[in-house]
């Protein structure tokens, strides 16, 4: 699944059935880590059925009831709010199966060689057409034959530039995103140069992209780690659950500001055509918003007068001005709620209070990501929401693998 994620734009389709291979898998998964769970002795926490509980309710009112009494479509609603309902795999994960965090590095390893190996595609596919060694064509039709769209369009994005270069992605290349963080936890694990090697390469393919947010994040995430790791390594974060959601509410505030074009061309990042859009973009979803303050129109609503693509219009580059104008004021409230007890689920507080450099990291760049996902629908769709969910498991993981070394080391004290 995570092979079709990160290479197959919106996925392979299982032939004749017309059905998308990593929904299939993601069903599967989802069936396995039930029956693995029931399995378990290990009952579910108090937070546990709270997040699961909250999660359902607020995909049965945003997902379902708000979008069909406004009469937008279930399907398209479906699509839209169905990344979101993946978080429910997390609260299932059967934790005991994973019972040291030597395992769960293993698996950390293979998603940096699928980053990894994503990084190259991208280099060289920007490679061979900045040196006119191949015409984009003749990519677009490679792309047509693993792409499930079923209308004919390539999922490959190769946009020429003035300069002479190319930009080079499509909705899986959020998964690079993915690799840094990965990269980043275990850089003790692997000798420096290689290190560096691996992360310049992400970072490099990452730039062939030309994804002014993704640059961004990555800006974020150096420079909230740094000074987090100066000012708390040695302190406990009071509020840690409290900490996150801030940082990543003024993430997503500071995006509000940044996609001002008057900001963009001081900072010489400029794009006069698509700069204007996101502009009138962001004015007719707030005027939407007006009209629906309280409760919103729904996953799958959209403003009729803006749509930038028929088959998901309502999939936005301005996906927080979108959210606001789908979920209204208590859907916000709600979904922030959701995250919260998520954090708590995946054990942030003990995570800050007994391993601050780890929880530095985990912040940074999940400020980082929330603010590639202001102004890319990317951060949000399937590929990125599954970079998520393995984020708080990563949390988890090493939040349990601290509380079990303390409890070893104080037996050892005794």
């Amino acid at each position: 699944m995570l092979i079709d994620l990160a290479f197959f734009g919106p996925g392979l389709t299982l032939p004749f059935l017309n059905i998308s291979l990593r929904r299939t898998l993601f069903v599967i998964i989802l069936a396995t880590l039930v029956f693995r769970r029931l399995l378990s002795s290990r009952s579910f926490t108090t937070d546990e059925v709270a997040f699961v509980t909250l999660l359902l309710a607020f995909g049965m009112i945003w997902g379902i009831l708000l979008p069909s009494s406004y009469g937008y479509s279930f399907s398209q609603s479906f699509a839209d709010i169905s990344p979101w309902m993946g978080l429910i795999t997390f609260a299932l994960w059967p934790w005991n199966a994973w019972p040291t965090e030597g395992q769960w590095n293993r698996f950390c390893k293979f998603v940096i060689a699928i980053s990894i190996l994503l990084a190259v595609v991208h280099i060289g596919i920007w490679g061979l057409l900045v040196t006119n060694v191949i015409s984009p064509d003749l990519f677009a039709l490679t792309a047509n034959f693993v792409s499930s769209g079923g209308n004919g369009e390539s999922f490959l994005v190769l946009v020429p530039l003035d300069n002479g270069q190319y930009r080079v992605f499509w909705s899986s290349s959020v998964f690079l995103l993915g690799g840094v963080y990965f990269l980043s936890v275990s850089r003790h694990s692997r000798t420096r140069k290689v290190w560096l090697a691996e992360l310049a390469l992400v970072c490099f393919a990452l730039g062939t992209t030309y994804i002014r947010a993704f640059l961004g994040a990555i800006l974020i995430f150096a420079i909230i780690a740094v000074l987090h790791l100066r000012f708390y390594q040695r302190r406990t974060v009071r509020w840690p659950i409290g900490t996150i959601l801030g940082f990543w509410l003024a993430s997503i505030i500071s995006v509000s500001i940044a996609i001002n074009p008057a900001f963009l061309d001081a900072i010489g990042l400029a794009r006069d055509a698509s700069d204007v859009e996101r502009v009138e973009q962001s004015t007719a979803l707030l005027a939407q918003f007006g009209s629906h303050p309280l409760l919103g129109s729904g996953f799958g609503s959209y403003v009729s007068n803006s749509i930038r693509g028929t088959d998901a219009p309502f999939s936005y580059e301005l996906f927080f001005y979108a959210l606001l104008m789908k979920l209204g004021i208590l859907g916000v409230f709600t979904l922030l709620l959701v995250l919260g007890l998520a954090l708590k689920v995946a054990l942030a507080r003990k995570l800050a209070a007994r391993r601050s450099d780890k929880f530095a990291v985990w912040l940074a760049f999940t400020t980082g990501l929330w603010f590639a996902g202001a102004t890319n629908p990317m951060v949000t769709n399937f590929a990125g929401m599954t970079i998520v969910v393995l984020l708080l498991v990563d949390m988890r993981v090493r939040s349990s693998a601290t509380e079990d070394f303390a409890l070893k080391t104080a037996s050892v004290r005794r």
